[in-house]
Order: structure tokens, then C-alpha cells, then sequence
């Protein structure tokens, strides 16, 4: 049976916080950016359910009840912010990821789709066996 004496120990207990801290300070030294906001609609009401993203990327969020959202990502560098919404418009915002916490507003707008009129028209007949 293998027995420690306490120095060992304390040795161990060395190696393993000093590792630990290594391992902390790793995870650190790649934070991630926070990205948050609000988006709104040309009237300036809170657009609930956009989904707001970094293009070429998974990162991203939806919007809340107030039109906020909040996300974080490890991207860097110039990127495209795209916020979207079923019969909006995409709306696109040229960011700069570097570590710092952005705070975005986007203002969405509403995609007009034209209906064409179409026009039904109903007659009646009768028919009969004589022909007539």
C-alpha cells in the first residue's frame, strides 16, 4: 500500500491549484464579447421575436418582450450584425468585434408585399334532358 507523507500532499495540492489556475486564466485570456440591444420598428415599437445574429457564425439571440436581446461571441474583427423577422425586412449593421461589450439599436422595417386582385366570376345554368 502506497502511503503519503504530508509534504507529498501539500506538493499534490501545489501542482493541482497552479493547474487549475493555469486552466482559469486559459479560459480567460479567450473571453468572449458581449453584443446587446434593442430592436424597434420604424414607429419605434419593440420588435418581440427578432432573431439577432453575427453572420458565418451560430451566435445570436432573440429578442424579448422589450425588443432586447443579449448575446456573447468569440468572433473578432469587422462582422455583420443581421436582425430579422418574418415580413421585415433584413436589417444588416457593420460591427467591430474586439472584446469590448457593443450596445447596438436597430430600427427594422416592413417588408410591403403587393396583392394582386383576383377577380372570380360566377354564372348559373340549368340543365335538362330535353336540351333545352
Amino acid at each position: 500500500m502506497f502511503v503519503m507523507s504530508n509534504t507529498e500532499k501539500e506538493t499534490d495540492m501545489k501542482r493541482f491549484t497552479l493547474t487549475l489556475l493555469l486552466i482559469i486564466s486559459t479560459v480567460t485570456l479567450q473571453a468572449q464579447t458581449k453584443i446587446s440591444g434593442m430592436v424597434t420598428d420604424e414607429k419605434g415599437e419593440p420588435m418581440i421575436g427578432t432573431n439577432v445574429m453575427v453572420l458565418g457564425s451560430y451566435d445570436g439571440a432573440s429578442t424579448d418582450i422589450n425588443g432586447e436581446f443579449a448575446f456573447e461571441t468569440f468572433e473578432e474583427g469587422v462582422n455583420q450584425l443581421q436582425a430579422s423577422f418574418i415580413g421585415y425586412k433584413n436589417t444588416m449593421a457593420s460591427i467591430e468585434i474586439s472584446k469590448i461589450p457593443i450596445t447596438i439599436n436597430l430600427i427594422i422595417e416592413e417588408s410591403i408585399n403587393k396583392l394582386v386582385a383576383v377577380v372570380i366570376t360566377a354564372g348559373n345554368f340549368t340543365a335538362s334532358e330535353n336540351g333545352n
